[in-house]
């Protein structure tokens, strides 16, 4: 046999043992691992020693007179003692084997080398202690546990081992072969897979048995481990640990029995059929017992027969009709006191008087009767075992009855229970009939058989009009393939479960949504058809679309806002820089147009940063009454001019209308956004039409359009020409970043601002659409209210220009804390309040604030912060500053909205907010303001 030099390398590398190997002069040629770790050398410094060089000096001369002489003469050395030296000097103490290398042809063989096998005494005798423990462990458990040789006989067996085998405590089991112990089946498995297993895996789990010495079979579950030799070729020895299951496999078959009789329960089989197999179950596990079920008759007096499998006619005929009491017999006694009741022997128990006869003929010496008891204590019936001879049930009946009463007492009160719901029958129709849920059963082909009244609760629908009628065909056409493959699944297997929701068409032609569980009782004979059980959840379904809206809307306006926010920052010095230039340039300058150019590119970013912080709902909207029409004739003439020769804006506005509540530039922005949209989905041209007019949403309507309440609205529609959009589109038109347009051509903001407008205004919108035929955009407005003038314009820029430059050289207007964090702000914000005339004074967060107004003498007639800075914001300066400056008021400065700044906290009562960007002299008019001028 030829040995893998690397698998032997490993082989020897996975022992405890300090294995070594030297030529005929004493030089060292291997060591394996344990060798190494336990002197301490490398495998390169040991190829450079001699034997000599690792034995204690008064070890060498013994080794050398003795061992080295037999190892010459080819004479292995067993119970070597040695003293090992460590590289750092330690002594080891070891004992082991020494094996002479012989070469040569069989006339003349020598020595050419030696292997040696230590073992540390101390390591040894920790092994042979644990190895008693371990022997100690396995003689007190309860499995078989031993070893084998490789040629099968047995070198060592504990005691439950001895005892499953019938073998004496003091038996010399080395010279039993463990082939002895197994039948021919299990010890096939072993020879063919079992022992292959473990000796290529090392370790095999199976079944099997083993033979007693009464020929008996045990069946046991096996775990055979291999063993590997230390010597190379040699074959493996094997432990086995096997598991007595004879209990476990009765436990499963009695569960298995169990588990049949509580299906035919639940499959509503015949009671008697249900009692036979609950006696038989018993009578299998108890041989030699007969039983017989009594069950007690609708007037509690009288226990009738159920079922005696294995009993004469002529005794149960003889017992039926037992009269409950406690001197009737073994059974009417257990009914009567509801305990278990044990006759040992018929023959001289003075209960059995009466028919005693009719039990010794049929053979019967002993019965012992059990009470059947319903959940509420109630009793059913009595379960009877008879025996041929006198006796007491011994523990091991126990459980058998106790498992009998319990599968009976089910089937019997299921049947008590079925008697009361066919007692009960008209209440429960009388229950369904008033449910709000709509219940109803179709036969196997989906044709309504029952509908109940509910059907025209919810769905305006008299039950005698469904009836006969193929509920598929009211079905919305997308959802009819869905909902026939659920009825499919149902219908496939009796008792089968399916759930669906679908669109259903109401009486007035409108859709509802149902969510059906439809059960298949087609096998009921009292039902025979599908069962099927809806809810309406229209209202549900359109509040949870509403709420998922909602978080959308929220989750994408907070980017939108925090980016809107640093978009203001840089808006601000873009343009505060751009009006110094241009203040500071003559009117013929040539960099006028384009600094203007900037300062125009500048103020369109705002506006779009004002659509953001809008669509985040982070710019407060100001509804006051506005004159609809009026607005649309406004943004008209503005849009005449932009959408192009080849697109018709048309307007039909109805007269009277009245005034609507709404922000009014907010209402711009949505008639703009709707009309840019049309122009848009008309590539090759076409009409625009915009109408107003009233509208009244009923209840049907409003619960059709999620967010949308019933009442009178004004309603502004913008009508295209254009391509039109399928239903997908139209689901997710108004979704943030939703487009069609190519990349780079739409944000998808314009929809998602419509909406977030109208809802935000107490309205609502809604599009209606079809390839090829166009698109109407609706937008429904709460009306009332007079209409009001819009607010006057500011003040004109030259006046306040000239106001900047009113101060030459006299004194200053009031002393300003400017608290901003942002360095290239602060710098524009301080020379625009130089030119003012204000005093200033400059932190770069909300504490250096504080250190400033703390050092200043003087007084300070404002501060003058931003709110949301590093490390403290606007509103934690301000708390500062009243406890130690109350009179000194305030003014914001935010690249957020009112809204957003009163959420955090900042904007107390009397504090004004001005916000990014903002012009020199949006500043200087704020400044003023806030300081009461």
């Amino acid at each position: 046999m030829v040995v893998d030099s690397a698998a032997l390398t490993q082989l020897l590398d996975g022992t405890t043992e300090l294995v070594c190997a030297a030529d005929a002069d004493g030089w060292i040629t291997y060591v394996n691992r344990a060798w190494r770790e336990t002197l301490g050398y490398s495998a390169a410094e040991a190829a450079g020693l001699r034997l000599d060089d690792v034995v204690a000096p008064e070890h060498r001369a013994c080794y050398a007179s003795t061992a080295a002489r037999r190892l010459a003469e080819g004479e292995a050395v067993d119970d070597l003692e040695a003293v090992l030296l460590t590289r750092d000097g330690r002594r080891i103490v070891c004992r082991g084997r020494a094996e002479p290398v012989m070469a040569g042809t069989p006339e003349a063989r020598r020595c050419v080398g030696t292997r040696a096998y230590y073992r540390e005494l101390a390591a040894q005798h920790e092994a042979e202690v644990r190895g008693a423990r371990l022997l100690a462990m396995h003689d007190a458990s309860a499995d078989l546990v031993g070893t084998a040789a490789p040629d099968g006989r047995i070198e060592y067996l504990n005691a439950a081992g001895r005892r499953t085998l019938g073998l004496a405590d003091d038996a010399d089991v080395t010279t039993l072969r463990a082939a002895t112990f197994l039948p021919p089946a299990t010890l096939e498995r072993l020879t063919v897979e079992g022992l292959p297993t473990a000796a290529r895996d090392g370790r095999w789990t199976g079944d099997g048995a083993v033979l007693g010495a009464d020929g008996v079979e045990t069946p046991v579950s096996m775990v055979v481990v291999a063993h590997p030799s230390l010597r190379p070729g040699e074959p493996p020895h094997f432990s086995a640990v096997l598991r007595d299951v004879s209990e476990r496999r009765r436990a499963e078959r009695r569960s298995a029995d169990q588990a049949a009789v509580l299906e035919m329960i639940a499959a509503g089989k015949a009671m008697p059929e249900v009692l036979a197999a609950v006696a038989r179950l018993v009578e299998r596990e108890a041989p030699g017992a007969r039983c017989a079920v009594l069950r007690l008759d609708g007037d509690g007096r009288r226990l009738r027969h159920g079922a005696a499998p294995s009993l004469p006619d002529a005794f149960t005929a003889a017992v039926d009709g037992l009269v409950v009491g406690p001197g009737a017999c073994t059974c009417g006694a257990a009914a009567f006191h509801r305990l278990p009741v044990v006759t040992e022997d018929i023959a001289t128990d003075a209960r059995w008087a009466p028919f005693r006869d009719a039990a010794l003929a049929a053979g019967l010496r002993a019965c012992w009767a059990t009470p059947l008891l319903a959940p509420d204590g109630a009793v059913l019936g009595t379960f009877a075992v008879y025996r041929g001879a006198p006796g007491r049930p011994s523990d091991a009946h126990a459980p058998l009855i106790g498992a009998a009463t319990h599968l009976l007492g089910i089937a019997l009160e299921r049947a008590r229970a079925e008697q009361a719901l066919v007692r009960g029958a008209r209440y429960v129709r009388a229950l369904i009939e008033h449910a709000s849920d709509l219940m109803a059963v179709v036969d196997t082909d989906g044709v309504y058989r029952y509908v109940s009244p509910a059907h025209h609760r919810h769905l305006a629908y008299a039950p005698t009009a469904l009836i006969g009628r193929d509920a598929l065909a009211l079905v919305h056409p997308d959802d009819a393939a869905r909902v026939a493959a659920a009825f499919a699944e149902a219908r496939a297997t009796s008792g089968r479960t399916a759930r669906v929701q679908y669109r259903f068409r109401h009486g007035d032609g409108s859709w509802r949504t149902l969510s059906s569980v439809g059960t298949n009782l087609l096998d009921d004979p009292a039902v025979a058809g599908v069962v099927v059980n809806s809810v309406d959840v229209t209202e549900q379904q359109a509040l949870e679309a509403q709420l998922r809206q909602a978080q959308r809307m929220e989750a994408v306006g907070r980017l939108a806002g925090g980016v809107a926010h640093d978009i203001n920052n840089l808006l601000t010095i873009i343009s505060a820089n751009t009006e110094f230039a241009l203040r500071a340039l003559p009117d013929v300058s040539p960099a006028r147009p384009d600094l203007t150019a900037v300062a125009g590119a500048a103020a369109r970013a705002a506006g779009l940063t004002r659509q953001l912080l809008n669509f985040s709902r982070r710019q407060v909207l100001r509804p006051e009454a506005v004159d609809l029409n009026a607005v649309v004739e406004d943004v008209a003439r503005l849009l005449h001019r932009t959408l192009g020769a080849d697109v018709a804006l048309a307007t039909d506005l109805a007269p009277g209308l009245g005034p609507v509540q709404a922000d009014r530039g907010q209402l711009e922005q949505v008639l703009m956004n709707l009309v840019v949209n049309a122009r848009d989905a008309m590539p090759a041209g076409g009409t625009i039409t915009v109408t107003t007019g009233r509208e009244r949403v009923d209840g049907r309507d409003a619960a059709r359009r999620p967010g949308l309440s019933a009442g009178r609205y004004v309603a502004l529609r913008v009508r295209d020409t254009g391509l039109g959009m399928d239903a997908a589109t139209q689901a997710q038109i108004f979704e943030p970043f939703f487009t069609t347009k190519d990349l780079g051509q739409g944000t998808g903001l314009g929809l998602a601002t419509v909406y977030d407008i109208a809802m935000q205004s107490g309205g609502h919108v809604y599009v209606d659409s079809a390839p090829g035929a166009g698109s109407t955009f609706t937008v429904l407005l709460p009306g009332g209210g007079a209409a009001v003038p819009p607010p006057p314009f500011a003040a004109a820029d030259a006046e306040l220009a000239v106001e900047c430059g009113a101060v030459q050289g006299g004194a200053a207007r009031g002393t300003i804390l400017l608290v901003e964090d942002e360095a290239p702000i602060r710098g524009f914000v301080r020379r625009i309040l130089d030119r003012g005339g204000y005093h200033v004074l400059e932190a770069g967060d909300g504490r250096a604030a504080l250190r400033v107004a703390a050092a200043y003498q003087g007084p300070l007639h404002l501060v003058l912060t931003d709110v949301a800075m590093p490390e403290a914001g606007g509103e934690a300066l301000l708390a500062g500053l009243r406890e130690r400056r109350p009179s000194t008021r305030a003014l914001l400065m935010s690249g957020y909205s009112v809204a957003a700044v009163a959420r955090q906290g900042a904007l107390a009562e009397g504090v004004g907010l001005l916000q990014k960007p903002f012009t020199a002299d949006e500043l200087l008019r704020a400044v003023r303001e806030a300081l009461g001028g």
